[in-house]
């Protein structure tokens, strides 16, 4: 039983960092495009 609540654990933390990782690469895109409008457009 403890080692599945500890492989639940991890999985949660895993798709959390993952979640993370996407929202800031979308953020950081969306950044860029406005940055490279405002310079360029």
């Amino acid at each position: 039983a403890r080692l599945e609540e500890f492989a639940y654990t991890e999985a949660t933390a895993i798709a959390v960092v993952l979640l993370t990782i996407s929202f800031v690469t979308l953020f950081a895109i969306n950044l860029l495009e406005r940055w490279s409008k405002r310079h360029h457009g």
